[in-house]
């Protein structure tokens, strides 16, 4: 390999990470607002869901796009992820578009967390204000999780965050691998009290729950949910079918795969940072497998138990405060449904320890995801850069190993994305939704015909084979069946709406621009970009 190819000789970062990091990062990027959030409004967006089923099959389809990068990593880790692996297995091209799809949608999918994770630290501090009498909190909380009450204070804590998240990050890989190890034992911790809670008001009953709900928000809080739902048409939305535990539907059920499938995406993230992964085939042979099964124990078991033990009344609850009929409550706060107010709720005032534990978990856990997209979209600029398809000064990195000017780039588009966050966000979920399934599709691909194309990239990784024929070629087969069938959907929301066909036809033309004039600029300067995509980049 020819030193001039790359950048430098040595990428230059740090290997840090172990089994147990690669694991958290998993796990931390996953259980998110997917599950706290969409989960428990499914019911209203997709009327007569099975959840549990639904959450399940999405599960089946994730997993096995994660152990797509299993494979596709293991055998080339290095920074940058799907770029490496597409680039080097299929075409240039399509690894250089698919991470610019991949770039946009996970940075700015990081404003739209942080401002969920606004609002779910303002169902804490309003459950702060419950506990302690204080009008202060209870108002502090209100301007947080009720955006429109006070637009500023919202936007300037959601900003906040993402700088305390920026600091996180420029200090190392070395560091961060603490912090976020941190951020995920002790949400996991608070997760177990919360899984407990949701045992106890099955084990309760619907009675008990309603007892409770009531106790906490004002008597009869419980049955003004179900008036104002039933006398604004609640019955007839859901068609006779409110979802599971009663009568389902699966047209419902298939319709909301797709949100579904975000509520898993992400387990195999860590594949952005490989290039900083001691023993990489222990590391993600350990740690992907352990964050899949965490991730299901809490997925599962949480829907069970949640939707088993209120019954129609979530539905009922998201009708009214999703449907537009919050003004007309008078006694609930009408507090955006969430899956840890859900929990909380009837417990809090016999139990205020506990329902402040849930209500604390649910917003850390929505917090240590936001240090991870944005770790995943510098490292995606790092390797452009280090191939010399980007400016090479974003393949800088500081005296702690990280690409500072790759990570002050993202943050600052990460910011300016809480603003157009605000504007629309569900303009901005469903395009980076629709950007980041570019990975996954194409990585199913590269996974299939790895063995085939790449016969000397695959005898680095695992080369398990059944009757002869390789493990990763029938992962990536199947895969690549699944991701493309949740693929058209996702283009059907696309071409549903101008604002985003041209979204998407600007990023699609942007990195096309962008590879051409660093391909044809690097070959003036004399360097074989096409040797240098049959190569993986120095560690």
């Amino acid at each position: 390999m020819s030193e001039e190819l790359y950048v430098r000789r040595a990428s230059g970062l740090i290997k840090e990470i172990g089994p147990f990091t690669v694991m958290s990062i998993g796990v931390s990027y996953v259980i998110c607002d997917g599950f706290y959030y969409f989960m428990v409004q499914a019911p209203y967006q997709f009327p007569g869901v099975n959840i549990l089923l639904s959450m399940g099959i999405a599960g089946i389809m994730l997993s096995l796009v994660a152990l797509t990068e299993l494979f596709l990593t293991v055998a080339m880790p290095r920074a940058g992820g799907e770029y490496i692996h597409i680039s080097r297995v299929i075409h240039p091209v399509l690894g250089y578009f698919t991470s610019w799809q991949v770039w946009q949608g996970n940075t700015f999918i990081t404003a739209v967390v942080a401002c969920t994770t606004t609002a779910f630290f303002g169902q804490l501090f309003h459950v702060i204000g419950m506990i302690s009498g204080s009008d202060w909190w209870i108002s502090l909380g209100e301007s947080l999780a009720v955006p429109l009450s006070n637009p500023t204070f919202y936007i300037g804590f959601a900003i906040l965050i993402l700088i305390i998240c920026w600091v996180l990050l420029l200090v190392g890989v070395r560091a961060y691998k603490w912090w976020i190890n941190v951020l995920f034992i002790i949400p996991l911790i608070g997760g177990i009290v919360t899984l407990a809670t949701d045992a106890y008001l099955l084990y309760g009953g619907v009675n008990v729950i309603q007892s409770g709900w009531d106790a906490t928000f004002g008597a009869g809080a419980w049955n003004e949910i179900v008036t104002v739902a039933n006398n604004n048409g609640w019955a007839e939305y859901v068609a006779g079918a409110p979802g599971w535990p009663g009568a389902w539907s699966m047209d419902a059920t298939m319709a909301s795969l797709v949100s579904s499938g975000y509520a898993w995406w992400g387990i195999g993230m860590a594949n952005y940072v490989a290039g900083e992964v001691k023993e990489p085939s222990k590391a993600f042979g350990i740690g992907i497998p352990s964050a899949i099964a965490i991730i299901g124990a809490y997925y599962l078991i949480g829907a069970a138990l949640l939707f088993q033990a209120y019954g129609s009344f979530i539905s009922m609850y998201d009708y009214v405060v999703l449907g537009g009929y919050a003004d007309q409550l008078t006694i609930n706060p009408g507090l955006t449904p969430t899956f840890s107010l859900f929990t909380y709720g009837p417990i809090l005032s016999s139990n205020p320890i506990a329902g402040l534990i849930i209500a604390f978990t649910a917003a850390l856990w929505m917090f240590n995801d936001i240090p991870i997209f944005p770790l995943v979209s510098s490292r995606i600029m790092f390797a452009l850069a280090f191939d010399r398809m980007l400016p090479e000064r974003f393949a800088a990195v500081n005296r702690f190993g990280s690409p500072s000017w790759s990570i002050n780039f993202c943050m600052i588009v990460i910011i300016i994305g809480v603003f157009l966050t605000w504007w629309n966000p569900w303009f901005l979920g469903m395009i980076c939704f629709s950007g980041v399934f570019w990975r996954y599709f194409w990585s199913s691909w590269a996974c299939a015909i790895m063995p085939f194309s790449r016969p000397d990239l695959f005898e680095r990784g695992y080369t398990w084979k059944i009757a002869g024929f390789p493990v990763a070629s029938i992962v990536g087969l199947v895969s690549a069946f699944f991701t493309a069938w949740l693929m058209f959907p996702v283009m059907m929301w696309i071409v549903s709406d101008w604002s985003y066909i041209w979204w998407n036809v600007f990023w699609w033309m942007l990195s096309l621009v962008l590879f051409v004039a660093f391909y044809a600029y690097n070959q003036k300067k004399g360097i074989k970009v096409s040797e240098l995509y049959q190569t993986i980049p120095p560690a």
